[in-house]
């Protein structure tokens, strides 16, 4: 075909047999598949100028760059961004359909993430340098408005936006005992996160059947396991307990509430008939709170002979029987001693 002879002798000069030797070894019936290149897909229908450009030899021919970028330079429209390896996305069927796997890439696509369509986080055809960070993508989704940060991740996963988790032991409110299993809503109420009170009152004011008297630190006496039991450290208060009041039930002297309980000994305890109202209220003059026995350390009033003398290991219910009102001398004097016996108001 003198046509193809002018065209090959333009592209590969007038040497013949630096290509050819007489056998066709390279020529109509040259396999390409052969070699270190074999044709495939489009590849196939292209004339050999096409790829050897300027070879003047078997050595030119066999020296011709393989890979895509020399000779599809000019047909890559993304300027450099994906590398020079065609391949890792073109097959030879054709630029299109391409395909890529993110999983070569820094960001790895799983859930639902592997179904998005590439310019929906690569806008303006712009892949490298593009934002990882899911505030980046789906801050116009945030229904917190912010409140948690723009690391989606650490409550949601790419399989969806629900169900979702929340490790509350990353915050500053550590949740523990009944907290645990508390609805998101019940102490975050109006979808407000940030800046939620965590005093025990902002919660549980309408549990509080004490009716403030106690304050509002309900961990005072409460834990988060339940309301019940509690305790209380009443030594924490202005009156300590001490001897047989740490034993009593609280309602022993809390009948009418907590708050302006009086705390002198008369309030609970009264005066004793057998004072006949010469102590006053003041207890502890005698009594203390480990047992009832009195001690009286005080000087006895005149009483004939005796002067106001203290009879030493004598209780006062030896001479008083009934009250201190009155007084009884049998209990050291015989009845049949006119000068002993005797005795009165």
């Amino acid at each position: 075909d003198p046509v193809f002879t002018t065209t090959h002798v333009l592209s590969y000069g007038t040497d013949c047999l630096g290509c050819h030797d007489g056998v066709e070894s390279i020529g109509a019936n040259f396999d390409h598949a052969r070699t270190q290149f074999p044709l495939t897909g489009l590849h196939q229908g292209l004339i050999c100028t096409k790829c050897h450009l300027d070879a003047r030899s078997v050595v030119d021919l066999q020296n011709t760059p393989s890979q895509c970028v020399n000779c599809h330079a000019k047909d890559e429209p993304h300027e450099g961004r994906f590398g020079t390896a065609c391949e890792t996305c073109h097959s030879t069927s054709g630029w299109k359909p391409a395909k890529f796997d993110h999983n070569l890439a820094n960001f790895k696509l799983t859930g639902k993430h592997i179904g998005v369509a590439c310019e929906a986080c690569h806008t303006d055809g712009t892949y490298k340098g593009t934002a990882s960070t899911c505030g980046a993508c789906h801050q116009k989704d945030d229904a917190h408005q912010g409140q948690f940060g723009v690391d989606c991740g650490l409550c949601h996963s790419t399989n969806g936006w629900k169900p979702s988790t929340f490790d509350h032991n990353l915050s500053a409110f550590k949740l523990t005992g009944a907290h645990l299993n508390a609805e998101c809503n019940q102490c975050h109420q109006n979808g407000v996160f940030k800046g939620t009170p965590t005093e025990c009152y902002s919660c549980h004011a309408k549990d509080d059947n004490h009716s403030g008297r106690f304050g509002t630190n309900c961990g005072a006496c409460h834990t988060t396991t339940a309301w019940k039991p509690a305790t209380f450290d009443h030594n924490l208060s202005a009156f300590r307990l001490t001897g047989a009041h740490a034993n009593l039930a609280c309602e022993r002297c809390h009948s009418k509430g907590f708050s302006g309980t009086p705390s002198f000994c008369a309030a609970c305890h009264g005066d004793p008939a057998f004072h006949r109202g010469m102590f006053g209220a003041n207890c502890v003059e005698c009594h203390n709170t480990s047992n009832w026995n009195a001690s009286y350390n005080g000087l006895h009033p005149s009483f004939g002979e005796h002067g106001g003398i203290n009879h030493e290991g004598a209780s006062c219910r030896d001479c008083h029987t009934k009250n201190l009102g009155s007084a009884t001398c049998l209990k050291c004097h015989d009845s049949n001693n006119p000068g002993d016996g005797g005795g009165g108001d």
